[in-house]
């Protein structure tokens, strides 16, 4: 949340960034919105430079793991390949903490307009057209007796749903998700479990992208593996056997 503070006159309309409060408690932001405060809805526009001194300022490590990265980058056909070494060095830390919660050099102008992050699953049902019965629907689904769902079929398969109501179906040739609408937040705790369980489907598509065009694999086997493979025009890919 944004707590305006004094007008910028060169821009009517616009106040200067009186504080800057990323995620509060549910009781700050009730009480920020008391005081008039208004909501981020994280769009940034800012010029290179001036924001570059700013990383410079407040978290100088991200901004010196972000460069080095840049400067040991390789080029890879039309790739170009940041240096994975030094870019883990960075800090995980969003712009919102890093720079706009200590930055006085910020303004904000309100604006009112229908928006949404579309974060989970649940705000994917929100954003879509429903039939009759409260459903979302892609691809090749059939329904019966459910409501208020979100059903989404991916890969020519069908994705049939009997009896249920508030709940999310995602079904893709590699993996199935199925939720309650309520906890679909959960998603990204369910994909940090696969992937400390070293489950390939946490972080790799059945489908694969490569600087000479993308291949996906068709069957697996412990002796065997099939994948088509289409090369772009002018492409080229070594031989592997």
């Amino acid at each position: 949340y944004i707590r305006r503070g004094e007008p910028i006159a060169e821009a009517p309309g616009a106040a200067r960034v009186a504080r800057f409060v990323e995620k509060p408690s549910q009781a700050g932001a009730e009480a920020l919105i008391a005081e008039g405060a208004v909501w981020n809805s994280g769009y940034f526009l800012f010029r290179a430079d001036l924001m570059l001194s700013e990383l410079e300022a407040f978290v100088p490590e991200v901004l010196a793991a972000a460069r080095a990265a840049y400067e040991a980058a390789v080029t890879d056909l039309d790739f170009v390949r940041l240096d994975a070494a030094a870019f883990a060095r960075a800090p995980k830390i969003s712009i919102d903490y890093a720079v706009m919660e200590r930055t006085a050099r910020a303004g904000v102008l309100p604006v009112s307009f229908a928006w949404s992050d579309v974060g989970t699953w649940d705000a994917v049902w929100q954003v879509l057209d429903h039939d009759a019965a409260g459903n979302a629907v892609r691809g090749r689904v059939s329904l019966i007796g459910t409501k208020n769902s979100l059903v989404h079929s991916q890969g020519g398969g069908l994705t049939a749903v009997v009896g249920l109501e508030d709940v999310v179906v995602v079904s893709t040739p590699d993996a199935v998700l199925v939720a309650s609408k309520a906890q679909s937040g959960q998603v990204k705790e369910l994909v940090n479990a696969l992937r400390a369980s070293g489950e390939p489907e946490a972080d790799a598509h059945l489908r694969m992208y490569r600087p000479w065009g993308w291949y996906q694999r068709i069957d697996i086997g412990e002796r065997f593996q099939v994948k088509r493979i289409q090369v772009v025009p002018g492409g080229r890919l070594s031989l592997q056997k």
